[in-house]
């Protein structure tokens, strides 16, 4: 999930003059927050309500399948936590939350 996170943000700085990546992990409660923000292109308004949706992708053809951030949803979401995204005009942040206890087996 993380380096899915990563490889996005990258991609989205590849053509930036200034290149910010931030990687955050904070307690709250009862969970944990796992946050990577970028000074990227952000992500259009009409797009951002599609981008956890399986085969979504703005990307060239060939440069992804449009997988990954529907795997990290579904995968963060069976955790019992969510992956949400947030997108201005020279950044995005994604976060996902945890509960303490998602990964004690």
């Amino acid at each position: 999930m993380l380096i899915n996170l990563l490889r996005n943000a990258l991609d989205a700085m590849r053509d930036c003059s200034t290149r910010r990546l931030e990687v955050r992990i904070d307690a709250l409660d009862a969970q944990w927050r796992l946050s990577v923000s970028d000074t990227g292109t952000g992500i259009a308004p009409e797009n951002l309500a599609r981008i956890f949706d399986p085969f979504f992708t703005t990307k060239p053809v060939g440069d992804g399948l449009g997988l990954g951030l529907a795997v990290s949803y579904a995968i963060i979401h069976q955790l019992g936590g969510q992956l949400t995204a947030e997108s201005h005009a020279n950044d995005a942040v994604f976060w996902f939350c945890l509960p303490n206890d998602a990964l004690e087996t």
